[in-house]
């Protein structure tokens, strides 16, 4: 067991840790996932054959230094499902990973420091690959600067966002 220094412990190859939720619409069966971003194991169990993507090919990076990949439905993207490089996996695995010093479950002023404008900048370098490897797909980057400081500077999310 590793020692526990305050921060979030997510075991190394997984950016979150495994973890169960139910979605349960009213009088119907709990579905259960099981969530692993390095793997595709987060689909219901019964639907391990369904297409992944969403149809219209729209995929939002980043917002709230979460799981990084998000579909136009809100749904998490899994690296493995995507048709890209595996150097690009390995950097947008990297960055998700970093997004995981950011201590956000401690008030401001205990946080450890972190490179957010860093963070960004990195995070828009590593959209505008995605978009060079997938053309055809629309590519929206959610500066993590201005997300952060959305409520302080007034912002919609919306605000935050920007086609890649």
């Amino acid at each position: 067991m590793p020692a526990r220094t305050g921060k979030r412990f997510w075991p190394p190859g997984l950016t979150h840790a495994l973890c169960r939720i139910s979605l349960t619409p009213r009088n119907a069966m709990p579905r259960w996932f099981l969530i692993n971003t390095a793997s595709h194991e987060a689909r219901p169990q019964d639907m391990k054959d369904a297409p992944v993507l969403p149809p219209d090919k729209y995929i939002v990076m980043g917002g709230d230094l979460t799981h990084c990949l998000w579909s136009s439905k809100g749904e998490m993207i899994l690296l493995a499902d995507l048709p890209i490089s595996q150097d690009l996996t390995t950097r947008l695995q990297a960055w998700e990973d970093w997004a995981d010093d950011f201590e956000d479950f401690l008030p401001p002023e205990e946080r450890a420091p972190f490179d957010l404008e860093g963070f960004t900048e990195a995070g828009l370098e590593i959209a505008r690959a995605l978009k060079a490897e997938l053309p055809d797909y629309t590519i929206l980057y959610c500066d993590e600067s201005r997300w952060q400081a959305r409520k302080e500077l007034g912002l919609t999310p919306a605000e935050c966002r920007y086609e890649v």
